[in-house]
């Protein structure tokens, strides 16, 4: 088992896994243009990659969303073409092998400075947003 951490913040983004089987902390170096520095964002891991959604920073409020693949080495990030259909933080959101392929499910966040009750999923199979 391994434990990644990624830090977006505004002060600082580094990123660390720790491989959980001899407890040792290493530095990763990804290529590829990781997310902009934020707060109140996601991430959910599906096998051996991790995305992350929405957030915001002092000035921007985020709808995109970005893949850190770490099958790779070393590991990449990207962004992905489907965005959240609204800039949503604070949001919850979690991972799901729904038959037949993964699924990422969100609920509320705020949304342009107000309380969300948006339900929605994003399909990795097709990589688009859903609403329901």
């Amino acid at each position: 088992m391994i434990a990644i951490v990624l830090k977006l913040s505004q002060l600082s983004a580094y990123h660390y896994f720790k491989n959980t089987y001899n407890w040792t902390w290493s530095k990763l170096n990804p290529k590829g243009t990781p997310p902009e520095k934020r707060s109140g964002h996601q991430a959910v891991a599906i096998e051996k990659k991790i995305y992350i959604l929405g957030g915001s920073s002092s000035s921007v409020q985020f709808q995109d969303l970005y893949v850190l693949d770490t099958e790779l080495e070393p590991p990449v990030w990207s962004k992905m073409n489907s965005t959240l259909p609204y800039p949503t933080w604070n949001l919850s959101a979690c991972s799901v092998i729904a038959i037949p392929t993964w699924k990422i499910f969100t609920f509320g966040g705020l949304c342009l400075c107000s309380p969300s009750n948006l339900f929605i999923y994003f399909s990795v199979f097709t990589k688009a947003y859903l609403d329901h």
